[in-house]
């Protein structure tokens, strides 16, 4: 493909069933490329560059310019017809060949391939930073994309050297970064640092991009621990301690969970919400949904005599179920459908506060009591860890990582607490934070969007249905707009970017809040149906 020049005049056009877009640009004032919809209406995405005459950037005599497209969409192949009815310069067409379109049977045999049979890598950081002057996300996006896919064959090239810091921890954050060990990463990480002296102090930020636990111990301690500039740095401690952590079986569930998945895979999406369910007829049983449907379906009968659900904790790990409380562990295999009895907690309470992991459950306070104790799933064992300040039932619990949070409850005199303590189970610390505006028992809790989020409950009178985020860097709960019903003994759940408030006690609806405000999706047609979760 002939390099395109400053000043050329370029046409592109998508044809498809129903459909034409066409952008017209000369080169140095803009060129574009526009997708629009079957229907004809505005354009859903346009990606653009802008490139000054003369400017050191994307397009320049020596840069070819259909890469750039190419890379962006490789199913688009880019064709030259002679002639131009403008008189211009030559003629592009953008063919989507998704749709069956031979760009050769159209154009007949004027046309000539100007596909590119190689894609000059080092392009694309050019690209790259044209696409952030402008502000166009997509693009970087799509650039990003290839970059990753790439990665090995820019590492080391003076335009990776000269990436910023945000773009570079951002490429090591992707799932999809192609590499042959995360030992590559972090070797790519020290050969950016090395490059300036300057940007020892971005260390700890890149060290959380790199997914330290994934290294061999001996290149852990030889290559990162051994590396003054780094174990020197303070900050640099909690990321060192959870790689190190891996390496022990009893503490790999407290690392957190993106710093473990192999470069190249995907963490398994949950898909299922299991609940407890009471039908009209008083028949207790355990029930699941799909979140793009919410339709339901029979699991299991509930296997206590219980009167009330929160006498006891429910969750679901593995294809498991679990029940816990009251001195007792019950466990089923959704394989076999059979409840079988666990080890015995060490301690017996009823009304405890529940929160759990990958491999473990946590089981905290329950009534005037504060101790908390971790069942590992692995080795079928109860650990105690250290007690809370503030005996609570009718708590909510949440895990991120290796931090314990417990929000509200009762205390031993029946008062209603927003009383928020936290515990750092590697170092077996409790702290308070900010507690609740309002105290509360029974609520919910979960972590979306990388926020801790707490709502509903109730008190002596009533339902709650306010909700509130936790915002960590003041310290301070914020008050989000309310759900549309009180809940208690419910389930808050996060899936593809909103908040989902689940049942309760006599509230068997779905709701979901979008960033602006809560709305209406289902009525289960339960009783009540209480402590939903994923199935993790």
């Amino acid at each position: 493909m002939r390099p395109v020049h400053l000043g050329e005049h370029i046409r592109f056009c998508r044809h498809g069933p129903g459909q034409e877009s066409v952008q017209e640009n000369t080169v140095g004032s803009g060129v574009g490329v526009s997708k629009s919809d079957r229907k004809g209406e505005r354009p859903s995405a346009i990606l653009r560059c802008r490139v000054e005459s003369g400017r050191q950037g994307l397009l320049q005599q020596q840069v070819d310019f259909g890469f750039m497209v190419a890379l962006l969409r490789p199913d688009f192949h880019f064709w030259k017809r002679r002639g131009n009815e403008k008189g211009g310069g030559p003629q592009w067409c953008l063919e989507n060949r998704i749709h069956g379109h031979n760009p050769q049977e159209r154009a007949g045999p004027q046309v000539v391939s100007a596909a590119p049979t190689e894609r000059p890598v080092r392009n694309a950081l050019l690209f790259l930073r044209t696409a952030q002057d402008l502000g166009e996300k997509e693009l970087q996006e799509e650039i990003l994309a290839f970059v990753a896919r790439c990665f090995s064959d820019i590492v080391g090239t003076p335009g990776f050297l000269e990436l910023t810091l945000e773009t570079i921890r951002g490429l090591f954050l992707r799932d999809d970064l192609k590499i042959d060990s995360e030992e590559a990463v972090f070797r790519s990480c020290k050969c950016w640092i090395e490059h300036d002296q300057d940007r020892r102090e971005h260390w700890p930020a890149l060290l959380d991009a790199v997914r330290l636990p994934l290294l061999p111990l001996d290149f852990l301690k030889r290559n990162v621990i051994g590396d003054p500039s780094i174990s020197l740095d303070h900050r640099c401690g909690r990321i060192i301690g959870e790689a190190k952590d891996y390496h022990v079986p009893e503490l790999r569930d407290l690392v957190p969970v993106r710093k473990t998945i192999q470069r190249g895979s995907r963490p398994r999406t949950p898909t299922e919400v299991f609940f407890l369910a009471e039908w009209n007829d008083g028949r207790k049983t355990i029930a699941r949904m799909h979140p793009e449907s919410w339709g339901t379906s029979h699991v299991t009968q509930y296997p206590f005599p219980d009167v009330y659900f929160y006498l006891r904790c429910f969750t679901a790990i593995g294809n498991r179920l679990f029940v816990v409380g009251g001195g007792e562990l019950k466990t089923m295999e959704l394989h076999d459908m059979s409840w079988k009895t666990g080890p015995a907690p060490p301690v017996n309470v009823i009304y405890p506060a529940c929160a759990s992991s990958s491999d473990s459950i946590f089981l905290c306070g329950g009534l005037k009591n504060n101790s908390v104790c971790r069942f590992d799933l692995q080795g079928q064992k109860w650990i105690q860890l250290p007690k809370f300040r503030t005996p609570r039932g009718g708590a909510a619990a949440a895990l991120q990582g290796s931090t314990l949070h417990l929000i509200g409850g009762w205390d031993t005199r029946d008062i209603m607490l927003g009383e928020y303590e936290r515990l750092d189970v590697r170092l077996g610390l409790w702290e308070k934070v900010a507690p609740l505006p309002q105290g509360r028992e029974w609520p919910a809790a979960v972590f979306h969007n990388e926020k801790l989020y707490i709502g509903g409950g109730g008190d002596v009178s009533l339902w709650k249905q306010e909700v509130f985020s936790y915002e960590a860097r003041v310290n301070k709960w914020m008050q989000l707009p309310s759900m549309k019903k009180g809940r208690e003994c419910h389930g808050l759940i996060s899936f593809e970017g909103k908040l989902y408030g689940i049942g309760g006690l006599e509230n068997p609806t779905i709701e979901a809040f979008d960033e602006e405000e809560w709305k209406f999706i289902k009525n289960l047609g339960f009783k009540t149906c209480e402590q939903a979760c994923f199935m993790i």
